[in-house]
């Protein structure tokens, strides 16, 4: 047997987790009749033992039409554990899940399916003292963050098909479905996991009540449910870290009796605390849970003391600006407790800053320039294109509304990965202006050739610079009338085929680095940023927009290669 069938068996059959005979089947299909085909929307498998009986497949709604031919079948049926056992095996030996009904007799393909490792869901601590933390796969899938405490085995769509066939307006319009069938998997929120199957198995064996959480701490009622009816070996385990530092650690092993309540937990403190329960034989979990109470003092969160208390009186500060006046209430908190008790932990936030600033500066995450560095600022620029010359570097984008020839041959263009696709996105609109060559006190001809002048004059430089054999994949843009719109920040993107898109702003134009005081720093949020560019750069595919693109040059070359050669030996054989 292979791994995944070994751990899944342990799951279903071991009864450690629960006693399940059956399962529940939420089952959300593609369905193209003219076609004859359907693709795995998602599907969602439910094991438990409220479950009891086999259940013929019912739609929960009628199939609703989406665009091309393609419906959205939503249904939802009960199975024996074997016969899921057997759609399992189907679906990643064929691609297929073999479960069948009325309305799709052939199964539903999973677009290129794999399993992945089985995972434990722990349970988060629901104070909310970790700040802003979230399980994805709890919010999204179950609409909580914090109950935890299953375990899920996926069988996972790598997607290519899906993504070539949906659009985010298709996306919308399935979760809308979805809700009114009162479904609550957020896949817009989890595009991730769309066309995939999700198994999730609930514990059952254990029982668990929590007693103290937060600021008093961590303890946890633990009892055996009422249908295990022998004892249960198990290991308790506790770790309280912060820092890389284990300030508690407990390992130990107990019997728990049909019947009988033990409380297990830990004391406060100011670290993230993890509290498991396993099998001791199996060591599948049945209780995790995570509580996080480090001190922050970075942007990512802030230095929380244990209790806060509002000042009951209050007081209020006015401010006049011109005719308007406004009245700010004044809320004053204050803590109660020692704050001597967090300082070691702060100090220690504080020097994890200082290390941070230090790596983002060796990455050129971060730099900051005054005058005169110009010729430093575009060598810092090219080592951000080619020392994150990660293996899947899959494109490179910059957009910057002053961005010219000679900025992309100084920077993109020395990039070191053969083959390299570039997309580049200016404004020739503002780079006229900047010549005075004004919008505003020219004829609509007048602007025109204005903007035919440089536009020619940038692709002529652009085909001087990498002649005509460049393996450079260079696509290079601008925004033009209502192809695109004017925009004003400036940006380098790195995008990769796995790992995750780098965007550094570049804090003013490519042709002024260096030359004053600004900022070159990644951005936290990329794909906001990246899905600018995506919108940008779709409206600006017109001829009128198209400065210079490698695809016409590569069209030449192809044509100059298969045109016979006339030289030395073609002329001595023509005698």
């Amino acid at each position: 047997m292979k791994e995944w069938e070994v751990r899944l068996d342990q799951l279903i059959n071991s009864g450690v987790i629960g006693a399940y005979q059956y399962c529940k089947v939420d089952q959300i299909v593609l369905f193209n009749k003219d076609a004859n085909v359907a693709w795995n929307y998602f599907t969602h498998v439910h094991f438990s033992s409220q479950y009891d009986t086999v259940a013929e497949s019912v739609l929960l709604a009628s199939p609703a039409t989406l665009r091309n031919g393609w419906k959205l079948i939503v249904s939802q049926y009960s199975m024996r554990k074997e016969t899921f056992a057997d759609c399992v095996r189907s679906a990643l030996s064929t691609g297929v899940w073999s479960y069948t009904d009325s309305k799709i007799t052939e199964g539903d393909k999973i677009d290129e399916a794999f399993p992945t490792p089985v995972k434990f869901i722990a349970e988060n601590d629901p104070t909310g003292s970790y700040y802003n933390n979230v399980i994805p796969l709890e919010k999204s899938l179950y609409g909580s963050n914090f109950l935890g405490s299953y375990y899920v085995f996926e069988i996972y769509a790598r997607g290519e098909r899906l993504k070539e066939l949906l659009r985010d307006k298709d996306v919308k319009k399935i979760q809308d479905i979805l809700h009114k069938c009162k479904l609550n998997y957020r896949l817009d929120e989890l595009p991730d996991r769309i066309g995939n199957i999700v198994c999730k198995f609930d514990i059952e064996t254990l029982r668990t009540t929590p007693k103290r959480l937060g600021e008093y701490g961590m303890t946890y009622s633990f009892e055996l449910t009422p249908e295990i009816a022998h004892d249960m070996n198990l290991h308790l385990h506790i770790e309280q870290e912060h820092d890389r530092l284990l300030y508690e650690y407990v390992d130990e092993s107990f019997c728990l009796h049909p019947g009988e309540s033990i409380e297990k937990g830990v004391g406060p403190n100011q670290c993230k605390t993890t509290l498991t329960i396993s099998d001791a034989e199996s060591k599948l979990i049945l209780f995790r849970a995570v509580a996080d109470q480090a001190v922050y003092s970075s942007y990512y969160g802030q230095i929380t003391p244990g209790v806060i208390v509002a000042h009951s009186v209050r007081q209020y500060r006015t401010v006049k600006v011109g005719d308007k006046e406004y009245t700010v209430p004044l809320n004053g908190v204050k803590m109660v407790g020692e704050p001597p008790l967090l300082v070691e932990m702060a100090d220690a936030e504080e020097r994890q800053q200082k290390w941070q600033d230090a790596f983002f500066k060796e990455q050129n995450y971060l730099r900051v320039y005054n005058a005169g560095q110009h010729d430093e600022a575009l060598s810092n620029i090219r080592s951000i294109i080619n020392r994150q010359l990660l293996w899947d570097l899959d494109e490179i984008r910059i957009v910057d509304p002053y961005l010219s020839p000679n900025d992309i041959l100084n920077t993109v263009a020395l990039c070191e990965k053969p083959g390299i696709r570039v997309c580049c996105l200016t404004d020739i609109h503002t780079i006229s202006h900047n010549k005075d060559a004004k919008a505003e006190i020219l004829t609509d001809d007048a602007q025109d050739t204005a903007f035919d002048e440089i536009r020619n004059s940038f692709q002529k430089e652009l085909e001087d610079g990498l002649g005509q054999e460049t393996d450079l994949r260079l696509s290079f843009r601008t925004v033009h009338g209502n192809n695109g719109s004017s925009f004003h920040d400036r940006y380098l993107i790195l995008k990769y085929q796995l790992n995750k898109t780098r965007v550094w702003s570049l804090g003013t134009s490519v042709n002024s680095v260096g030359k004053s005081h600004h900022i070159v720093q990644i951005v936290e949020s990329p794909m906001l940023i990246d899905d600018f560019f995506d919108e940008e750069w779709s409206q600006t595919g017109t001829d009128k927009c198209k400065i210079y693109d490698y695809s016409d040059y590569a069209a030449v070359q192809a044509q100059d290669a298969e045109e016979p050669q006339v030289g030395l030996h073609s002329a001595v054989d023509k005698g």
